[in-house]
């Protein structure tokens, strides 16, 4: 939830093959929070054609980082899981 939106609606009618990429370690939106969401959303798990990954260590930026850090991000790595998944997701075309 980004202020007052609510995805639900949208993420229901969503028919096309969906990627939701979250981060293991981000504070502003904790991943276990939004998995959660879609399960309450779906009753249960959210359907074959929305895929969810989390990124082991990643933070909101999807950069490796402590859960506390601070500070400039600019020398953080990016995960490498990302590209990884997203080749995954493309391949399998869902």
């Amino acid at each position: 939830v980004i202020g007052e939106y609510r995805p639900d609606e949208a993420l229901r009618r969503a028919q096309a093959p969906l990627l939701l990429v979250f981060g293991e370690n981000d504070r502003l939106v904790p991943s276990e929070r939004n998995l959660t969401r879609l399960r309450e959303i779906f009753g249960g798990g959210p359907p074959n054609h929305i895929r969810t990954v989390t990124l082991p260590g990643a933070n909101h930026s999807l950069r490796l980082s402590d859960r506390c850090h601070s500070g400039s991000q600019r020398s953080l790595p990016y995960s490498g899981d990302l590209s990884e998944a997203i080749r995954r997701f493309v391949i399998s075309g869902s």
